[in-house]
């Protein structure tokens, strides 16, 4: 009845190796040892039904010598018997150690495929907003350009329309913030105009409509004519160079509050950007930048100079 020992088989030994993973190696080290602890428990059954066959055979020995082999032998597989439960329960505790570094490494396996699965539906994500920023950037450049035929002829409010009607789509951050720049170029405009308009009915302006000799008198406005002498013009009649000729007129007024000046200034920076004099807008943006440092951050939002 020799005693099982713990062992490792050829083939465990095999297939482990350096390439495999922790938790395969812990894994079969735990199956090994599980199948010691069942070869001793059935090494131990066997032992005990050999301890009870010699108990009676004692038990019936009419041969007093006999008897007391029989009893001798029953108190070694007895022995036996101990020292099997013995190195079972070394088995099971031995067996701890390796039990939960596999379930270690069960967890920190579970955890690292949690987080790679997040890091694709991340990544999924991602690729997806950026799509539809890019979707979203075409739509609204197309938008802006709709209202930009609108700003030539100086109908600011129809352009809004266009851009907050296109902005209340918008579903990304980042296309928002653009619509929002536009959006108050647009406003700013529209206010220029208003002022325009306003200024014109308070001051009237000689010689404002054409240029030399053939020039006539800017006498009254409304938001969307102009009466100068002898005739009435729609502001879609106005070329980009007579606008600013008034615009600087007004807008220039030394007469005008300093600081609705320079926002008035701004405005006209932005009239200039939106009719593509980029050089005279940056000209117009770095002069109150000087003069106004609290601007600054406005005039960088609105102009990318």
């Amino acid at each position: 009845n020799a005693i099982p020992q713990d062992r490792v088989s050829p083939a465990a030994i095999r297939k482990s190796g350096p390439s495999e993973p922790e938790i395969v190696v812990q894994a079969r080290k735990v199956v090994v040892m599980c199948e010691g602890i069942t070869e001793k428990l059935a090494a131990g059954r066997a032992i005990d039904a050999e301890a009870a066959a010699l108990a009676g055979q004692a038990a019936a020995a009419r041969d007093s010598r006999k008897a007391a082999e029989k009893v001798k032998a029953l108190v070694e597989q007895q022995a036996a018997i101990q020292l099997l439960a013995t190195e079972a329960k070394e088995s099971v505790f031995a067996m701890g150690e390796p039990v939960q570094t596999v379930l270690a490494l069960k967890d920190r396996w579970e955890k690292d495929k949690a987080l790679q699965q997040q890091a694709a539906e991340d990544r999924k994500k991602e690729e997806e907003h950026r799509r539809l920023v890019r979707e979203e950037t075409a739509t609204l450049d197309t938008s802006r350009r709709t209202a930009q035929e609108k700003i030539k002829i100086y109908r600011y409010d129809e352009a809004l329309d266009i851009l907050t009607t296109k902005t209340n789509e918008l579903k990304t951050d980042e296309v928002k913030a653009l619509a929002r720049i536009l959006l108050d170029r647009y406003t700013r405009l529209q206010k220029l105009h208003d002022f325009l308009v306003s200024r014109i009915n308070t001051k009237k302006l000689q010689w404002g409509w054409g240029q030399g000799p053939t020039a006539k008198d800017v006498i009254a406005a409304t938001k969307e004519a102009v009466k100068i002498t002898g005739q009435t013009m729609p502001w879609s009649d106005a070329s980009a160079p007579q606008m600013i000729k008034l615009l600087k007129y007004y807008v220039e007024d030394q007469d005008l509050d300093r600081k609705l000046r320079a926002e008035n200034m701004i405005s006209l920076a932005v009239f200039y950007f939106e009719n593509a004099m980029d050089d005279a807008a940056q000209k117009i943006a770095k002069e109150l930048q000087d003069a106004f440092p609290t601007l600054k951050d406005e005039i960088r939002r609105l102009l990318p100079f």
